[in-house]
């Protein structure tokens, strides 16, 4: 009995850490990139009639996130 406890356990608690691991592990949406890099910016949204593009760019180094896709 106890061991179709243990089982049954198993079984609910493995299909939740599956879940939790994907969505640590997780995909980047953002690539490094020296093109159009600004020097001590934060936010830049520039709007276009078809697209957004956001970048970012960190303080410390000449890399700006770029949102993959552009």
């Amino acid at each position: 009995m106890f061991l179709l406890f243990l089982l049954g356990t198993a079984c609910l608690f493995c299909p939740c850490w599956a879940k939790f691991q994907d969505s640590v592990k997780g995909k980047s949406m953002y690539h490094y990139s020296r093109l159009s890099c600004m020097t001590f910016c934060e936010d830049i949204n520039f709007m276009n009639f078809k697209r957004r593009t956001e970048i970012i760019c960190c303080q410390h180094s000449n890399y700006c996130n770029l949102p993959e896709g552009l």
